[in-house]
């Protein structure tokens, strides 16, 4: 099966159905904005030409008028798609009553068998004779394929209500036109999916999948802008068709079990390969386990719900076991499917789409065991969601007229699920004797049938509260087995609806709505019986989820899980969502033991299947032992010594406070990059008198004892503006907390990673919510060297498992006191030594001069650095090996952890050739200027009043532009600069040698010179690599007119002014457009040479021709900056380079938008 091919024929199907269904609606006189008006006569009515039947149209009308426009354009495209895939997946099979296919043609003609044997289905599929024969006169094909169609669909109505109900309906007359066109949807879903994709019912979720997957993908974009989820959305945003295997796991190790226990046969499950053993027990414990089972239990007993089923994936798995469950037991073929679908199987849904799919696959699911099946007329248990909100005042009245425990049983149901297409199987329901409104409903439409009024007023009501009656009785009902792949919603994407009743019915789980399906299979679950599932493995560890997992613990024990991690559906992707499939006995048991298959290491979604066929990864884990580690985390992986020193010792949080720092409510306007603000506003500088921006930890990659400081904040005047940062209603939209830590020395560590955890050197500075801190209260290095040993990931990898590191996790870890000067010296040298690296490179705001920088040739000192870094990670490394050995034989883990630390997580750098070259150049570059100074170490400006005077062994550029061109057209060119202080910092005599080795480490082309090779850096490498280095928030801005380059240049953002861009046109543009005149005429005159060979006039017309594209690009380029510099545009770099850059791009001009600086983002 093609995915990408089904993908594409649904999405495709979709749109063409849309605009099909609204092109009928228009020829109908039903737009958006209006609806014409029509007159009825003798029950037709005629719109444009057009005679149509007058209670269809009068349905339809009322539908628009109710549900609206484009949700009835919307509902009717989907339902004629599920019709037609319905259709195509039943003659694929040959499941057809009429033997005939609809869509195909089995002599390969374009012609569908239907068409070309019309005559002999008329009879079968009751079509009009007349009709078909008039049609066929005057070669009306279209019309009678139509005809063909709906009869068909009308034929099926009799055997598959749920997917063909009302043929009759105001479907029919949106039904789109042009069915036999050659790009209808008929002709695709024949020619772009194989006949061989359509054996299995599984095909039909993929398409409903790939149906919605653009609202999905909106829905997603809008969740980014803050846009809440909206109950028409939910189906889009949460639906996910699961993994064969995964179901097969969930059904065979909950069914299947009960299966083992009604065939009274524990090799039942043998036929299937995803079924989990029951661990061994203890003998106390097996005795209750047996006690517990029920043998002999009747196979029409066992009912089993999915319930938020989508397409029905689950159930038409779980019928498939029941079938071998009741052939064991001797019922026969024929029997057993309508026995199956009356009695065992039971599905909620809140999309009409998925639910008509599910019925439809449970069907045809029968049908592959019993061609008897249509016959049989069988009702089945699935039922999607209905709101109550449509149904009339005046059925209201009538219903619950004669009789007030019935009108109060109505009103009930209609309060109950006013919302129920946001809340589904979530609604928790009274007890209600709803037998005395059915009871009621019989009545009525005995009478009906006589009474025209009577009939007309609940024709649009009775089946929607005869789907209230039915959505009640399955939610008010127990169940054998409660099994599902239930919507996954954080608390932040749910609209106002749904949130409210979660935090009021679901105080314990209402984070997301996998987790209060957790608690609502609970109340589905009948005691004794099983629960499974697959869901996000957060609620193993989050301690947002500890009541919910102690309540789970408490009242349940876990059979068997399978922890997936991430990558389990094929269609997510990222570290993010990581799942667990578990099953669940809804009954305690202490001192139970639990199967735990890890394979989260796994990171491939077939690889973990093929990972688990293998019997391996697989863990034992009694579940009151868990109880031994803070917050109850399933931490089933973890060893006895380690719970043992979880149950014994302290915990950090006892010595250390973990402290979550400000959360200022828009980062984008308190944050900045440090280098992206003048250094005079800045408290890092001493001269600073009344900073604006402060310091703040703001976590970061991997890296540990001291960095990743690259951030500060707007704390002016004590933080005033965040302190007072309100939305429009009022409310306070920042989170300035734990205040009195602020400045205080502390350890810092990024809260979210996807690696393991590192804790840095904090002091001075302010902390952010991502980058939280823990403030020792004593002994501060002996805390630190053990926070930066091994054993705070693995104590981590029990309480927090997953990529959030946060304050609750971390203070939970167990500590042991103590003082040691060893652990001090230690963590003393390895904070030195990190932070010595940190500062050897222009993004710290310690920077002092580039280690390159020194009186000998740059290769010598390129070898001198390398020598010392290498030292000093070997250093590190043994300091950190120490201290892991420390740690270990402390916390007596020898059995279980190696001092040995991984090269990859020493996080000081050795020294690479080609980084520390390229940093050169960058560092030249803020020599030229004048952002370093030869006379000074650090950065000599930053913003500030600009002073040429304070410069004395090099003078930077004078205008704040450096040109980069592809030839040397100008006196501060840029390799004239660059050789200019090569030689001033190294010598004269070592200039060439110096940049052969430059070009040499960039590596040059053939027959290219080292000064060609530097020129080449510098206009087509330098911009990328310095966007790198500073994140996207470059200090150096490229000036470029344009793709093919004709000019490029550097400006330094914090020496801009106002004048800067008439000064690039009038010293640097107007000149080279004048210079490339010279050029062309010197070409010219080689081309009319007449005493020049012809290859050298081909060569001559080249160039000229390349000049004369360059200089147009150049032309136009004077134009765009000429309009920019009148504006005489200001910058204010307290608002960033982001909010600065912009004022530069996308510039109207006559050919279109220009933009003067190259892109940040490209």
């Amino acid at each position: 099966m093609d995915k990408k091919v089904i993908r594409k024929f649904a999405i495709e199907a979709r749109r063409k159905l849309i605009e099909g269904v609204a092109n009928q609606a228009y020829k109908l006189g039903i737009t958006e904005s209006k609806i014409d008006s029509f007159k009825a006569y003798e029950g037709k009515v005629m719109i444009n030409g057009e005679v149509y039947d007058a209670t269809l149209y009068k349905q339809l009308l009322r539908r628009v008028a109710t549900e609206g426009y484009k949700e009835t354009i919307e509902k009717i495209a989907y339902t004629w798609f599920n019709r037609f895939i319905a259709l195509r997946y039943m003659e694929a099979n040959n499941f057809l009553p009429s033997k005939t296919s609809i869509f195909s043609s089995s002599s390969n003609s374009m012609e569908p068998d239907a068409l070309s044997q019309v005559l002999e289905l008329i009879d079968i599929l009751a079509l009009n004779r007349e009709l078909v024969n008039e049609l066929l006169d005057k070669n009306n094909y279209q019309d009678l394929y139509r005809h063909i169609f709906i009869q068909q669909c009308r034929q099926l109505e009799l055997y598959i209500p749920n997917m063909f109900k009302k043929i009759e309906s105001d479907f029919v007359l949106l039904l789109p036109k042009g069915l036999l066109n050659k790009d209808s949807i008929i002709r695709d879903l024949v020619e772009y999916i194989p006949v061989e994709d359509w054996s299995n019912t599984e095909i039909l979720g993929w398409l409903y999948q790939f149906y919605i997957s653009e609202e999905k993908d909106n829905v997603f974009k809008n969740l980014k802008k803050g846009k809440k989820i909206e109950p028409e959305n939910i189906p889009a945003a949460t639906q996910l068709f699961t993994p064969k295997w995964i179901v097969q796991y969930l059904v065979d190790n909950s069914l299947g079990r009960i299966g083992n226990e009604t065939v009274n046969d524990t090799e039942f499950t043998s036929y299937s390969p995803y079924y989990i053993k029951e661990a061994k027990q203890s003998y106390i414990v097996d005795n209750i386990v047996e006690k517990l089972k029920e043998q002999n239990l009747p196979p029409t007993k066992i009912k089993i719900i999915d319930p938020c089923m989508g397409s029905g994936h689950i159930l038409t798995y779980s019928f498939e076991v029941l079938v071998k469950i009741y052939k064991r037991l001797g019922y026969t073929s024929r029997e057993i499917p309508p026995l199956i679908l009356e009695n065992n199987l039971f599905g909620l849904e809140i999309d009409d789409r998925a639910a008509q799919i599910a019925s439809f696959s449970l069907i045809m699911k029968a049908r592959e065991y019993s061609r008897y099946i249509f016959e049989e007329k069988v009702a089945i248990n699935v039922v999607a969601f209905q709101n109550s909100t449509n149904i009339s005042v005046n059925a209201i009245n009538i219903i619950g007229e004669t009789d007030t425990k019935v009108d109060n049983v109505l009103n009930c149901l209609i309060t109950l699920f006013k919302n129920a297409k946001t809340l589904g199987s979530i609604i928790k329901v009274p007890t209600l004797d709803v037998e005395i409104l059915e009871e009621r409903l019989t009545e009525l439409e005995k009478n009906g049938s006589e009474d025209i009024f009577l009939w007309e007023t609940l024709e649009y009501d009775m089946p929607i509260i005869k789907s209230l009656i039915k959505q009640y009785s399955l939610l008010s009902q127990e169940y054998e087995v409660v099994v599902t792949n239930p919507p996954y919603m954080g608390s932040k994407g749910m609209n106002g609806q749904l949130l409210q009743y979660v935090r009021v019915n679901y105080p314990d789980s209402k984070m997301d709505l996998f987790s209060i399906f957790m608690e609502v299979m609970t109340n589905l679950s009948k005691k004794n019986y099983y629960i499974g599932a697959i869901n996000q493995h957060s609620w193993m560890f989050l301690s947002s989820f500890e009541k919910l997992r102690k309540k789970l613990l408490a009242n349940q024990i876990i059979e068997n899980m399978l922890h997936l991690g991430t990558r389990t559906f094929e269609e997510i992707g990222g570290e993010v969502v990581q799942n667990t499939a578990y099953i669940l006995r809804n009954v305690t048991i202490n001192n139970y033991k639990g199967t735990y298959v890890r394979l989260v290491d796994v990171k491939n979604a077939e690889a973990k299947k093929e990972r688990f066929l293998t019997g391996n990864n697989r863990y034992i884990a009694e579940q009151n032992e868990m109880q031994k580690i803070p917050g109850n985390p399933i931490a089933y992986w973890v060893s006895e010594t380690t719970k043992k020193i979880f149950d014994e010792n302290k915990s950090l949080n006892s010595v250390a406070l973990p402290k979550q720092g400000l959360a200022t409510g828009d980062n984008n306007q308190f944050l900045r990059f440090w280098f992206e603000v003048a250094d005079t506003k800045m408290a890092t500088n001493c001269k600073c008198m009344l900073p604006k921006w402060f310091p703040i930890s703001k976590g970061g990659s991997f890296r540990k004892w001291y960095g990743n400081n690259s951030y500060v904040v707007n704390w002016e005047e004590n933080g005033f503006e965040i302190k007072n940062f309100f939305s429009g209603t009022k409310k306070l939209k920042s989170r300035p907390q734990n205040l009195d830590f602020y400045f205080k020395k502390g350890i810092t560590w990024s809260t979210i990673s996807s690696s393991k955890i590192s804790f840095r050197y904090h002091n001075n500075a302010i902390f952010e919510t991502k980058g939280s801190v823990i403030f020792p209260q004593e002994d501060y290095y002996c805390v630190f060297g053990y926070l930066n040993s091994k054993l705070t990931n693995h104590f981590l990898t029990a309480t927090s498992p997953t990529l959030d590191y946060h304050e609750g996790p971390l203070g939970k870890i167990p500590y042991k006191d103590i003082k040691s000067k060893l652990v001090e010296t230690l963590v003393k040298e390895n904070i030195k030594l990190a932070k010595k690296d940190w500062d050897s490179f222009e993004i710290s705001w310690e920077f002092q001069k580039h280690p390159l920088i020194a009186n000998k040739t740059i290769k010598q000192a390129f070898q001198e650095w390398e020598n010392e870094s290498i030292e000093n990670f070997n250093h590190v490394e043994s300091n950190e090996e120490e201290l892991n050995k420390i740690f270990i034989h402390l916390y007596n883990l020898q059995n279980e952890l190696t001092p040995e630390v991984p090269e990859e997580e020493i996080t000081i750098r050795k020294a690479n050739q080609l980084r520390e070259v390229k940093s050169l150049l960058s560092y030249l570059i803020g020599l030229i200027f004048g952002r370093y100074s030869l006379d000074q170490p650090g950065i000599f400006y930053a913003g500030g009043n600009w002073d040429t005077s304070k410069y004395s062994s090099f003078q930077p550029d004078e205008d704040n532009i450096i040109p980069f061109t592809e030839e040397n057209y100008f006196e501060d060119d840029i390799i004239l600069r660059v050789e200019y202080l090569l030689t001033l910092i190294y010598s004269e005599e070592t200039l060439e040698e110096n940049l052969d080795y430059i070009a040499n480490t960039l590596e040059l082309k053939k027959n290219e010179t080292s000064r060609e090779r530097i020129r080449r850096y510098f206009l087509k490498e330098f911009y990328q690599d310095h966007l790198k280095i500073y994140q996207k928030r470059p200090i150096y801005w490229m000036i470029t007119s344009g793709k093919k380059g004709a000019f490029k240049g550097l400006i330094y953002l914090h020496r801009y002014h106002c004048d800067t861009l008439a000064q690039i046109r009038t010293d640097y543009i107007l000149p080279l457009i004048k210079t490339m005149d010279n050029l062309m005429s010197l070409e010219k005159a080689l081309i009319d040479n007449l005493e020049i060979d012809q290859k050298s006039k081909i060569t001559a017309q080249k160039n000229w021709e390349q000049l004369a594209l360059r200089q147009d690009e150049v032309k136009d380029f004077s134009k765009v900056i000429d309009h920019m510099a009148n504006k005489r545009i200001q910058l204010e770099l307290d608002d960033g380079v982001i909010l600065n850059h912009a004022k530069f791009q996308n510039i109207d001009i006559d050919k279109g938008v220009g933009n003067i600086f190259e892109r940040i983002n490209r």
